[in-house]
């Protein structure tokens, strides 16, 4: 709705809200939509450099020893010389290009033609892997393959240690696998997975070792690796960044039906990473209340920020305490099996406490941030209640329930009194993306309800969804109210 505004009007709102009216509706006809999207991205100094909008197509080269898709390149039998990477490749996908500076040329040998190899490389054109497909060489002579060349090498361009951006990092990577490799979890052991850059995977470290692969990635420039020299693989798999993929489809709605593809991800993880934990780390250590049978469903984890220094819920007890009474005492009967809304700050567990915690929730609760992108471990039907602030205006977490078809429901402040001007650690003003809010409890109750107010309720949200999954959105605090009123007649 902020961007719809204008460049000018944008500038405007985000300095002061309270300044509407003409100027804005004038600024839309002013400003073409390419420079409103300049403009837009600017506000988040993270996010300044733009998406590039070609996509890789479906296609095969070489005599069926390379293959393309949206998610990446497959090449076979291919030779690779850890000497030639350049080691100063940048550790997030959001630095100025090109990320990967210039790897020497025969980095990568595969067997195709040099006429091939060119028309791979327009194909990568504009896109971040450009300069290492342009250093892959014909690999002449073919030679005997060795008995290493069963493994299968992933290199990969992973984001910065957020979250959410590297769990973009970690699906794309695994939707490259499934749809080029065909691989299943028992295929881990022969999967080397090597970083392009140094990047940290701290925050998703478990699922990327078990999750993926039996072993622990490593940077292609480490010594270690470096030192190796040339080694051979059966297959390479060089998987897009997510950044070029439909991970980054957050500034407009998305409709796309991906549950085929999200869901069993989601559940290869999970079984990786909890099936068999391995002896030296123990199994996480629940809530009395989730670990009793049948009582994890019954969870609604409302998610606290009281570590984080911006996006606070400043009233999250009051939240707690009206959402649980009215799931308990409230007009209707208890909604579905929650009956316990449970206030979490998920930055104190593991990642794997996390999963076990999300893997058994009757949903999510939670201001916007990098938390939320736990939705995509929820059961089945388990629906997801953001709160934001003004200056919130992407749909990350809309589009992933979307994919899911999952129940999404979305309360945003637009009282001023609200909220809060948020600092960083050195004391400086944070843009208002960031600012603390207090919510409004009556409308987030009304959305509350609205999700989870019964089986029939569920039912007929489900069969809407196959169309358009079941989305209700309030502006404001009173709105919500009548609007949920008419969903329901």
């Amino acid at each position: 709705k902020t961007r719809r505004r204008g460049a000018h009007c944008l500038e405007r709102y985000a300095a002061a809200p309270r300044l509407r009216g003409r100027g804005c509706r004038r600024s839309r006809r002013r400003h073409t939509r390419g420079r409103l999207r300049r403009t837009t991205l600017s506000l988040w100094p993270s996010m300044q450099t733009p998406l590039p909008r070609r996509r890789l197509s479906d296609r095969e080269l070489c005599s069926g020893a390379v293959r393309t898709s949206h998610y990446g390149a497959l090449l076979s039998d291919v030779s690779v010389d850890f000497s030639l990477f350049d080691t100063r490749a940048a550790p997030s996908l959001w630095a100025s290009r090109p990320l990967l500076g210039a790897p020497q040329r025969g980095v990568m040998r595969a067997p195709c033609s040099a006429n091939d190899l060119q028309t791979l490389l327009a194909d990568y054109e504009g896109l971040h892997l450009q300069p290492l497909v342009a250093a892959i060489r014909p690999k002449r002579p073919l030679g005997q393959r060795s008995a290493e060349d069963e493994s299968i090498a992933l290199f990969l361009l992973a984001d910065y240690a957020n979250l959410f951006h590297q769990m973009g990092s970690l699906y794309i990577t695994a939707a490259a696998m499934r749809d080029l490799l065909g691989s299943k979890p028992d295929t881990a052991h022969s999967v080397h997975v090597f970083l392009l850059n140094n990047a940290s995977l701290t925050p998703t470290a478990v699922f990327w070792s078990p999750g993926l692969s039996a072993r622990a990635p490593r940077f292609v420039g480490e010594p270690a690796a470096r030192s190796a020299g040339v080694r051979s693989f059966g297959r390479a798999l060089l998987v897009q960044p997510a950044t070029e993929t439909w991970w980054w489809n957050v500034w407009k709605p998305d409709p796309t039906d991906r549950t085929a593809l999200l869901g069993p991800i989601a559940s290869w993880l999970s079984s990786a990473v909890l099936g068999a934990p391995p002896p030296s780390l123990p199994p996480p250590q629940l809530p009395a209340a989730a670990a009793e049978p049948g009582a994890r469903r019954r969870l609604l984890l409302l998610l606290s920020r009281a570590a984080s220094s911006d996006r606070r819920i400043l009233n999250e007890e009051e939240l707690r305490t009206s959402l649980e009474g009215r799931l308990r005492h409230g007009g209707t009967p208890p909604v579905g099996s929650a009956t316990e809304v449970r206030l979490v700050e998920l930055g104190a567990l593991s990642s794997r406490e996390q999963l076990s915690l999300v893997r058994g929730a009757a949903g999510l609760i939670g201001a916007h941030g990098a938390a939320l992108v736990w939705n995509l471990f929820l059961p089945a039907g388990a629906p997801v209640l953001e709160l934001l602030n003004r200056a919130n205006a992407n749909a990350y977490y809309s589009n992933q329930c979307r994919w899911q078809r999952r129940g999404y429901a979305a309360w945003q402040n637009n009282d001023p009194a609200r909220e809060v001007q948020a600092f960083d650690a050195d004391g400086r003003l944070l843009d208002p993306f960031r600012w603390h809010l207090r919510a409004d409890v009556g409308a987030v109750g009304a959305l509350l309800e609205g999700l989870l107010s019964s089986p029939r309720h569920r039912a007929g949200e489900a069969a809407r969804a196959v169309a358009r999954p079941g989305m209700v959105e309030a502006r404001g605090g009173a709105p919500a109210t009548a609007l949920l009123e008419r969903r329901k007649k």
